[in-house]
């Protein structure tokens, strides 16, 4: 037993030890642009700023900014910026200095990783989730550049670690409530952990409302997010909105100066909803004619409110009629796969993904899998999803009870065809939707309800008759 566990230690050091190969090798060798640079530039000063005249911030709002203009961002939390700020001033204006911080934070969660999945499911899945999480290619990514998600990442698994272990010493609530409050400091993704905890105290730790130490940990937790909330307060009260990221989530639509919002098509996204069951009583005729004519006004309409739409059809039909305007990105991903050959241009060498293909990060990371890892790897990386297709509807085959098998297909089918669609667009098949590659394409929030559904799709595995 004793040599299983240094047999065991080894392994961890050995992961430990390629997780930071993975993130601090060649560090400071890239180039930083885009948000990277943006927000190393912030963090240097500590200054509110925008690179877009089309989004102001405490700059331009006041002469003279007032003491809670420096609580927050106007559109990020502040910690990620604060601590960046010390390490910039620590090692100097460099790439190193900007990523130094997310590098550590991917390298703790490798070993948080190990210590969660050690505590709910033994040594050896333990062992395996920190080798994955050390090596998988989106959670290198976000620990080498110089944004908030590895930050966030840590700081989450740091409160669900205190969590667990509060199950047995309630005390330690108090530690789960504080870097909870710093994750949702560093970015307002780390809600999304609120509805398991609610969860799992409402349904199996009631015990816990009887004592002060839950309602001591929830206080602390409003203290440490104290900053966001007296920025966002003040801030509503001065201009009638909240900071980008809340005014977007309540609908406040009429933000002056906003015009811009990287990744938010505008601030009206409940607008669509509201207006839905007035759309849709007006196509309950049963004439086929009405339908057609309404589908067609629709259509029309849609065009309208974003004219992208029909440049994005009409360079599907022929993506060579405007290769600098609104063809460029498919004949970037073009080049890209065409570039990668058979047998490609090897992991990391991507040329196209140097400011030549846009969104290399996002719904172009296939291109750039063609690209580095060529046919052969395209092929690999099709199958794997095919084989996931075939498990899926295997499981689901084999459910107990029907609401078991539609959801084993319904999850099945949702990223298989995300996957497809994705991968159609970027070979010119399909339209340029957007769409993302499933566990492959940058975004926390995607990639954590994509693992949440395979969780599922395990579980009613597991449970197959």
């Amino acid at each position: 037993m004793e040599r299983l566990k240094k047999k065991e230690l080894l392994f961890l050091i050995l992961i430990i030890a390629l997780s930071i190969f993975f993130r601090f090798f060649l560090l400071d060798q890239a180039d930083m642009v885009g948000d990277e640079s943006t927000y190393s530039f912030r963090a240097f000063g500590y200054l509110d700023s925008f690179v877009s005249s089309g989004q102001v911030t405490s700059i331009d709002w006041f002469d003279i900014p007032p003491w809670w203009s420096k609580l927050s961002f106007h559109d990020h939390p502040p910690l990620s910026f604060i601590l960046n700020k010390i390490f910039l001033n620590l090692f100097g204006p460099t790439p190193f200095a900007a990523r130094f911080l997310v590098a550590l934070a991917g390298v703790f969660s490798t070993f948080l990783i190990y210590l969660i999945s050690q505590k709910w499911y033994g040594e050896n899945v333990g062992l395996l989730a920190a080798l994955f999480f050390a090596i998988n290619n989106f959670t290198v990514w976000i620990g080498r550049v110089g944004l908030q998600e590895s930050l966030l990442i840590a700081l989450v698994l740091t409160s669900l670690y205190f969590f667990i272990l509060a199950q047995e010493k309630k005390t330690l609530l108090y530690f789960s409530a504080l870097f909870l409050g710093l994750a949702f400091l560093t970015k307002y993704t780390a809600i999304f952990v609120l509805p398991f905890y609610l969860v799992s105290i409402f349904v199996k730790n009631k015990d816990w409302l009887k004592h002060k130490e839950f309602y001591l940990s929830l206080l602390l937790f409003l203290v440490v997010i104290s900053p966001v909330l007296i920025y966002n307060v003040l801030l509503y009260k001065t201009f009638g909105h909240f900071d980008l990221q809340l005014s977007y989530l309540f609908n406040l639509n009429q933000v002056a100066g906003w015009d811009k919002l990287p990744g938010k098509s505008d601030l009206a996204l409940g607008q669509g909803l509201i207006d839905l069951p007035k759309n849709l009583a007006t196509l309950t005729s049963p004439a086929f004619i009405i339908i057609l004519v309404l589908a067609l006004v629709t259509f029309g309409l849609l065009i309208k409110i974003a004219p992208y739409r029909l440049s994005r059809l009409v360079v599907f039909l022929n993506p060579e009629i405007d290769p600098q305007g609104s063809g460029y990105q498919i004949n970037q991903a073009l080049l890209a796969i065409g570039s990668g050959g058979f047998w490609g241009l090897g992991l990391g060498q991507s040329r196209q993904k140097y400011n030549y293909l846009p969104e290399v990060v996002g719904d172009s990371i296939f291109a750039v899998i063609a690209e580095e890892l060529g046919f052969i790897g395209v092929i690999a990386l099709i199958t794997l999803f095919v084989l996931l297709a075939f498990l899926g509807f295997k499981i689901a085959k084999s459910a107990r009870d029907d609401f078991g098998r539609l959801a084993a297909c319904g999850i099945t089918i949702w990223l298989v065809f995300q996957a497809f669609v994705n991968m159609g667009a970027m070979v010119g098949l399909l339209p340029l939707t957007g769409i993302p590659l499933p566990f492959i394409s940058l975004g926390g929030t995607a990639l954590t309800v994509s693992l949440a559904s395979i969780g599922i799709l395990i579980n009613i595995a597991r449970q197959s008759r």
